[in-house]
C-alpha cells in the first residue's frame, strides 16, 4: 500500500479516457474491468455471478439502472473459522461519478470549465476506490487469513441514489443478519491538515472506539470520530444502516471541487492516503477476527 499505488490506481480511474464513470457507459464498464483485473491478479474470490464461465466475470453483480446496465464488483477472502466463516466484513467504496457533459446525470453540480467538460471525480471517488482495491491487493497477494470472510464491494450508482448498495443489501453474499461491520469510504482523498472524519450510527459507534483508536495509532493517522443522531443518507453505509449492519463512515471533508470538473487527480494528498488504507486494513482485520459478542 503506497502512495505511488495510489497514484496510479487514481490516476487511470479519473483519467479522461473513462470520461467520468458514468453508470451505463464504456468508460465505468472499463473502471469495472480494471477492479476485476487488478483483484484476479492479487488472488481474492469472486463473489458475483456464480454461474459465470469466466473467472473474471465473476467478480460481477450485475443490475441496471433506468434501463442502464451496471455492475458491482465483489470480492472476498474467505473466513478460516468454520463457525464464523459465515460472517461478513464489508469495506466498501462507490466507483461510479457524473460522466460528462455530453451525458445525462441527475446529480450533476457546476458546469464545464473552459474546454474541461469532464467530471472526472477523483476524489469522489476514485480516492476511495483506490484506498479499497490496495488494501485487498495487499491481503490477498499477502495471504492473510482472518476468521470472518472479508468482503470488498465496489458499488456502482451511488451517485443516482445509492443503486448499488441498495441492490447488494438486497442481494448479498450472506444473509444481511451476519453482515458485522460495514466500513464505508467515500472521498478520503482530501484535507490532509484535518483528521479524517470517522462517523457512525449513535450511540452504537461507541463500542467501535476503542477499536479505531488502536487502528489509527498504528496507522499514525489523525482521526476524529462523530456519532451521528440522525444518520446521512447520502452515502453507501446507508441502506446497510437500514439493515441494522453496524457502519463507520470514513470522510476526509468537503471541498470546491465536490462534483465539479475540477475535482483531478493532482489534487489528492497520496501520502495521508496510504494511512487511510493501513488504517481500514487493520480496523477490518480487528473486526474479522474479534470474539464473539465484540
Amino acid at each position: 500500500m503506497t502512495a505511488e499505488g495510489l497514484r496510479q490506481h487514481v490516476g487511470w480511474l479519473a483519467s479522461d479516457d473513462l470520461e467520468g464513470r458514468n453508470v451505463g457507459t464504456p468508460g465505468l464498464a472499463r473502471a469495472a474491468g480494471y477492479l476485476q483485473e487488478k483483484l484476479a491478479e492479487s488472488g481474492l474470490t469472486p463473489a458475483g455471478d456464480p454461474r459465470s464461465q469466466d473467472r473474471r466475470r465473476g467478480y460481477e453483480q450485475r443490475f441496471s439502472v433506468e434501463g442502464n446496465p451496471t455492475t458491482n464488483v465483489l470480492a472476498t477472502i474467505e473466513g478460516s473459522d468454520p463457525a464464523l466463516a459465515g460472517e461478513v466484513v464489508v469495506i466498501g467504496a462507490h466507483f461510479d461519478h457524473l460522466g460528462s457533459a455530453r451525458q445525462a446525470h441527475p446529480g450533476r453540480k457546476g458546469a464545464p470549465v473552459g474546454d474541461d467538460s469532464i467530471w472526472n471525480g477523483a476524489d469522489d471517488n476514485a480516492s476511495g476506490t483506490a484506498v479499497t482495491l490496495a488494501v485487498a491487493q495487499a491481503l490477498g497477494a499477502g495471504g492473510v487469513s482472518c476468521r470472518r470472510t472479508l468482503l470488498f464491494a465496489f458499488f456502482s450508482a451511488e451517485e443516482w441514489g445509492l443503486r448499488g448498495s441498495r441492490w447488494y443489501t438486497e442481494h448479498p453474499v450472506a444473509p444481511m443478519a451476519k453482515h458485522r461491520l460495514m466500513l464505508n469510504l467515500d472521498m478520503v482523498g482530501r484535507n490532509p491538515q484535518i483528521g479524517l472524519a470517522v462517523m457512525g450510527a449513535a450511540p452504537s459507534v461507541e463500542a467501535l472506539r476503542p477499536r479505531v483508536a488502536a487502528a489509527a495509532r498504528q496507522a499514525a493517522l489523525p482521526v476524529v470520530v462523530v456519532g451521528m443522531r440522525h444518520v446521512l443518507d447520502n452515502s453507501d453505509h446507508f441502506p446497510f444502516h437500514q439493515r441494522s449492519v453496524p457502519f463507520l463512515f470514513l470522510y476526509s471533508g468537503e471541498h470546491t471541487d465536490y462534483h465539479q470538473v475540477t475535482d483531478h487527480a493532482d489534487r489528492l494528498a497520496y501520502d495521508r492516503m496510504t494511512r487511510v488504507a493501513r488504517f481500514v486494513a487493520r480496523l477490518a482485520l480487528d473486526a474479522c477476527d474479534a470474539p464473539v459478542g465484540r
